[in-house]
């Protein structure tokens, strides 16, 4: 049973049916392959402007005696997946930008910051920017003692 506040399928702007990753969940029909599993070397399509930031699947209808498909988008991507040679992307999406699972792989998971390099233990350490400077003040140099003449 459905209520108001349950996610629900709605109308692209480009005319597909389109079911939010929550919808799909509370469904019981997410279940896709792991994006980060796919082959980097197969297709991979970045949707137009409305799928960015959106997660879940869009229906596309069957054609010509062929049932319609549902296709996983992962933050504007949707890669190759079983059944996809029987659509075009490009005709379906016509702002549609052709790149490969290794670009998706890029912006969907980006290659963490590496940590900053340990100093060596006898390095001096740098001056802390953040530390207010003394408020002592300068204690004039010492010269060595000078025996009597």
């Amino acid at each position: 049973m459905t209520t108001p506040a349950d996610p629900a399928p709605e109308i692209t702007p480009d005319g597909h049916t389109w079911l939010p990753q929550a919808y799909c969940q509370t469904q019981q029909m997410w279940g896709p392959p792991d994006p980060s599993q796919i082959s980097p070397e197969w297709p991979a399509w970045q949707l137009p402007d409305w799928y960015a930031g959106q997660t879940g699947m869009v229906q596309i209808a069957g054609q010509a005696g062929q049932p319609g498909v549902y296709q996983y988008v992962w933050d504007r991507w949707l890669p190759w997946q079983s059944l996809t040679d029987r659509i075009d992307p490009a005709a379906e999406w016509p702002g549609a930008v052709r790149a490969t699972a290794a670009d998706m792989h890029a912006a969907l998971f980006p290659a963490p910051v590496p940590a900053p390099a340990v100093s060596e233990p006898d390095a001096p350490l740098p001056a802390d920017a953040s530390e207010p400077e003394s408020e002592a003040p300068a204690v004039p140099p010492t010269s060595a003692p000078t025996l009597g003449t």
